[in-house]
């Protein structure tokens, strides 16, 4: 046995040599360091920004578009302690502007002022400084039009100003830019080109790099929004050549970018498809190939931030994280970065189970998984050729048996499928990939969700959502505010990437108005389309949004009634510019619309006051009666199985229309009214006053109690949300999780508003991965998160789609036809392990079974870059049957 001194002094010679080695820069932990909280300048973003004589610089910015911008300036040294150099500079056209070091001097020029004030205007002038406090304007109007969000870059000795537009918020097309102009001393500038061939844009980047300038990304905000990802590079600045089409990073607007390390860097953003901030960070030697910097901790996703490179470090400063910011972050990289990160980010892949599903259900793969298939048809589509099976919605499924092999744990893995749906729909679509356990609330899905008769909304509508979860909840909901002053948000909606709310207000003179969420507790008012009380209800008909109007009774939830006595029932769409066109009046005795649905390609609207109404548009202005079930109002609406079912205020019953008649299909035991609807493993449930208990729908005329909700009298909405169902009550408007059988869990209280009666949890919707619920009589909304999920907030176009999901390390991704869509909220991958005792589904989940075509299904361990679901998504299929 060696002695004990010997076996010491041996490991303690270990442990020096050891310690001294040098650690790969591959395994170091990459971070971003918050610098600072609260920076001494207030919060802003589209400010300019500068590294001159040693210092950090913050020029002017945007605080709110109903006030001049401000005309501050501020340096640093560190990034923590700020000096302020002027609190008013000479120039007034702070947001976003074009700044730039240039021979020795800080330069500002263009951007724009005023906000949205009557008084507003872009800039073409030119501003300089050597010390931030002394401006001299070089000229009142340079050569190039008045513009803003521009690129600017030195090249080859010269300033080039590259695109920008010339209006923010009330310009048209031909506003954008793409012209380029150079000048050598900010007065005298030169057009080296009227129209490069890349395409017309602002809120884009420039930057320099071997010798060449390279622009990418950018797009248009307003009137007409869209976003690219392509980047060009110039040699010269008039001759460009077109790198890639579409960098893996998703297009975007309001993004910074730099040059550090020899590389490009493109950092944070928005986006308006999907709708939200970006606070992804990727870089690129040529501008081509582009890698994704993943970082162990990191700032929030913001917009029109500021980024620098300052002490061999990257840095970025305030912008707009909802609310926004003054925090500065930075990042030092080790000093041998980037040794091989390429190699090191790219995940490998194995695939787990292979399924063609275009003559049989098998699977393909090496592995070749236990499968079993039920009511599955297999056809060949005429138009393009593909090969797929086709899932009829009520009972078809592929069911592979619960193997080690698909116990994924914490790992990364990834789904790539194709689908097919119909343009027009008589069913919910269901879902496409699940493996979950309902009762441990653990595994994963991915569906393509439809949510009808969630009270007044139809909330969502075709789109797609991925979760996964571990029995995770958030610990408590988040306020996003009162909207106005409104008493009941009637209605939640989700459209193109938005959150819509309508509600109720109680003044003599308040009418029912729509808001856009903005993120925080912010909401944009779009105003009021019709003179009554309240818009009661939401849909989403041939891709544009429906609103309906209501006088609603406030007494009917023990509140003092609203003196504005304009009747409702008129249905109003969102047009462009968000201008309100009516669509008419569902009929003169009409006194509210309680609920709007589409079914078979046609929007279907329902009274909520007597008399009876259901009425169907027709275009135009124009609406036609329907039938009405036994004289009995519908109320809610929702489609499933091939049918609308409607619940009714006059009796406990529900009803059915088959598209010409309607048929009883029930009461339920006790009930006196029945209110909203949820579809939830392929089962209709409906929900009732006075007992608060939700029934289950088991055919013909009979339903089955799935249990009451704690102790309330009535529960309204039902959503189902990341596996699970979820419910709003009355009195105490809180929201309850069903848990099978007669079980639901407490989640919260969301309504607490003192000395009032009844307090309603009454809409419900998914958004941005997030559960929606709106409240009355407080008039606000709040949201939780259960799990991680993405969700592609729009209509996803029916027809064939390419979809694909990957869990990586930090975050779940959605892409559709080979473009990153959506992604999750950042979380630690020890906190969800998937592994469960139940077999995967393709074509059945938490909502129902799938209605449509699907073909190619993979599943992979591992996450699936960027170019490996580009590859996927671009194969042609067609007599493929490998």
């Amino acid at each position: 046995m060696m002695p004990i001194q010997l076996r010491f002094c041996r490991i303690w010679m270990l442990f020096l040599l050891t310690s001294t080695l040098p650690v790969d820069a591959a395994d170091q932990a990459i971070r971003w360091t918050r610098v600072v909280d609260r920076a001494d300048w207030q919060p802003r973003d589209s400010q300019g920004e500068v590294v001159y004589k040693d210092r950090l610089w913050i020029l002017g910015g945007w605080f709110d578009s109903f006030e001049p911008a401000p005309r501050d300036v501020w340096s640093s040294v560190d990034g923590k302690s700020w000096t302020l150099a002027t609190q008013a500079a000479p120039w007034q056209h702070s947001d976003l502007p074009m700044s730039i070091v240039y021979k020795d001097r800080m330069w500002m020029m263009g951007g724009w002022a005023d906000g949205r004030l009557p008084t507003h205007s872009a800039s073409n002038q030119v501003w300089s400084s050597c010390d931030g406090v002394a401006w001299e304007q070089v000229t009142q109007a340079a050569s190039w039009s008045p513009r803003i969000a521009a690129a600017l870059v030195e090249f080859k000795g010269k300033m080039f100003l590259l695109g920008g537009t010339e209006n923010y918020y009330f310009g048209d097309a031909k506003s954008l830019k793409n012209d380029i102009w150079s000048s050598s001393d900010g007065k005298q500038w030169t057009l080296v080109t009227s129209s490069a061939p890349w395409s017309p844009r602002a809120y884009h980047q420039a930057a320099v790099l071997d010798n060449k300038i390279y622009v990418f990304g950018g797009g248009n905000y307003v009137p007409e929004y869209h976003a690219l990802n392509d980047v060009w590079c110039s040699e010269d600045g008039a001759n460009w050549a077109q790198v890639t089409s579409a960098a893996p990073w998703s297009p975007r607007l309001w993004f910074s970018s730099a040059v550090y390390r020899d590389h490009l860097w493109v950092l944070g953003g928005w986006s308006n498809n999907p709708n939200k901030n970006w606070g992804d960070v990727w870089y690129s030697k040529d501008g081509k190939n582009w890698i994704e910097l993943k970082a162990d901790e990191s700032w929030k996703e913001r917009h029109e931030h500021s980024a620098f490179v300052f002490q061999d470090k990257l840095w970025i400063a305030g912008g707009h994280a909802q609310p926004l910011s003054n925090e500065v972050w930075s990042l030092q990289l080790p000093k041998d970065w980037p040794n091989d990160e390429p190699a090191r980010l790219q995940a490998s892949t194995e695939t787990i189970g292979h399924w063609p599903l275009r003559e049989d259900s098998r699977d393909h793969s090496a592995n070749q998984l236990a499968t079993t298939a039920k009511n599955l048809s297999f056809e060949t589509d005429l138009d393009t050729g593909m090969e797929s099976a086709v899932f009829n919605g009520r009972s078809s499924v592929v069911e592979v048996s619960a193997n080690a092999g698909l116990q994924l744990g914490t790992d990364d893995f990834s789904i790539s499928l194709w689908a097919h749906t119909d343009q027009v729909l008589d069913d919910v679509i269901g879902d496409l990939v699940s493996c979950y356990d309902p009762q441990t609330r653990t595994g994963f899905h991915l569906g393509i969700y439809n949510h009808g008769g969630v009270t007044n909304s139809q909330p969502n509508s075709r789109q797609l959502h991925f979760g996964i979860d571990q029995a995770r909840l958030e610990d408590g909901f988040t306020d996003h505010g009162q909207l106005g002053n409104a008493v009941y948000v009637f209605s939640l909606c989700v459209h193109a990437g938005q959150l819509y709310a309508s509600t109720c207000h109680a003044g003599e003179t308040e009418t029912g108005r729509v808001f856009r969420f903005e993120g925080g507790d912010r909401w944009k008012d779009l105003g009021s389309p019709d003179q009554s009380n309240a818009i009661s209800a939401m849909a989403v008909h041939n891709g544009q949004l429906y609103v309906a109007s209501a006088k609603y009774r406030l007494a009917g939830s023990s509140l003092s009634e609203s003196e504005n006595t304009n009747m409702g029932g008129r249905v109003f769409r969102l047009t462009s510019g968000d201008v309100w066109e009516s669509c008419g009046q569902v009929s003169p005795e009409t006194e509210g619309v309680a609920s709007l649905v589409e079914y078979r390609g046609r929007l279907y609207a329902s009274s909520l006051y007597r008399p009876a109404g259901f009425f169907r548009y027709e275009g135009g202005q124009q609406w036609s009666a329907c039938a009405v079930p036994d004289g009995k109002r519908p109320e809610a609406l929702t489609v499933f199985n091939g049918s609308i079912y409607a619940t009714c205020y006059d009796e406990g019953s529900v009803f059915r229309f088959d598209g010409d008649n309607w048929q009883a299909v029930g009461k339920i035991p006790e009930a006196t009214q029945t209110y909203g609807f949820g579809v939830y493993r392929g089962e209709l449930y409906v929900s009732e006053w006075p007992k608060a208990h939700v029934f289950r729908y088991t055919g013909g005329t009979q339903w089955e109690d799935a249990g009451r909700l704690g102790q309330e009298l009535e529960t309204m909405p039902l959503l189902v949300y990341n596996g699970k169902m979820y419910g709003g009550t009355l009195p105490l408007a809180e929201v309850y999780r069903y848990d099978e059988g007669k079980q639901w869990s407490r989640i919260a209280q969301v309504d607490t508003m003192p000395d009032v009666k009844y307090r309603r949890a009454w809409a419900m919707a998914v958004y941005q991965g997030r559960l929606f619920v709106g409240t009355l009589p407080s008039g606000r909304v709040l949201s939780i998160e259960a799990g991680k999920n993405a969700t592609y907030d729009h209509q996803l176009t029916y027809g064939w789609h390419h979809l694909a999901a990957v869990r990586g390390a930090e975050k779940l991704k959605l892409y559709v036809d080979g473009n990153l869509v959506a992604d999750s909220s950042s979380f630690t991958p020890n906190d969800f392990n998937l592994t469960n005792s139940k077999p995967l589904q393709i074509g059945f989940g938490a909502q129902d079974y799938f209605r449509g075509k699907i073909t190619d299904v993979r599943l992979y361990r591992g996450a699936l870059s960027f170019n490996q679901i580009k590859q996927l998504a671009s194969e042609s299929l067609s007599g493929k049957n490998d």
